[in-house]
């Protein structure tokens, strides 16, 4: 109310500056709102989103990649880029994982008229568990598969899981990710995503050993 007071009377006058006292608690003004507002800019994170059953055509399908990053683009994410056409998604953003999720499920919701589920993790997070793959590295990386879970899974289904026979397939578990070897096909196994995710009642997304390492080079070239 004073700043406003005494800019009224200096108009008045003709003048157009502030007093020197009043410059001065405006320029103390303008270094809180830089301080306040400078870690807000700072901590946009990279993030990658893998979108759950997107289908070539149909209900829940994503014809063009190059719209779709335009979509999130003007939505204000920042640094957004895509990888081959089953929506893998990187870009920057100061949201929550939760949060982010929801919000990209609805523009898709939307855009498309689709129902897709986003689960959103950091580079660390799949880094991490590509390190702790129990599988051999030698073999074939297009047959190594990581079904990753939105939710954490009941620890008793899980155990149910580990405890059953899945022929020539083979199956790991850990918290949050469940590795597949199927050696020969992983549609006809029965740990495909649809059966993980009736035999534990949660969100999963897979994509195999080649995919999470091309998504993880985009994040390293983009560094």
């Amino acid at each position: 109310m004073v700043l406003q007071a005494s800019q009224h009377r200096h108009c008045h006058r003709g003048s157009t500056e502030l007093p020197p006292r009043e410059k001065n608690y405006l320029c103390t003004f303008m270094r809180l709102a830089e301080s306040f507002l400078s870690p807000l800019q700072t901590m946009k994170q990279e993030q990658i989103i893998l979108l759950r059953g997107v289908m070539p055509s149909g209900k829940n399908s994503i014809p063009k990649m190059a719209i779709l990053r335009q979509l999130l683009e003007d939505a204000g994410f920042e640094a957004v880029r895509t990888y081959i056409q089953s929506g893998n998604i990187l870009l920057r953003s100061e949201l929550s994982a939760e949060a982010l999720s929801i919000r990209i499920h609805d523009l898709l919701a939307e855009h498309y008229g689709a129902d897709i589920a986003a689960l959103v993790f950091r580079p660390e997070e799949i880094q991490g568990w590509i390190d702790a793959c129990p599988f051999p590295s030698d073999l074939d990386p297009s047959r190594v598969f990581f079904s990753m879970t939105m939710e954490r899974p009941d620890v008793q289904r899980l155990q149910v899981l580990a405890e059953k026979s899945w022929g020539e397939a083979e199956l790991h578990l850990s918290e949050q990710c469940l590795y597949v070897h199927a050696p020969v096909t992983y549609k006809n196994s029965r740990l495909t995503n649809n059966a993980l995710e009736r035999h534990l009642k949660v969100t999963c997304t897979t994509r195999n050993l080649n995919t999470l390492r091309r998504i993880l080079a985009l994040v390293a070239t983009d560094a």
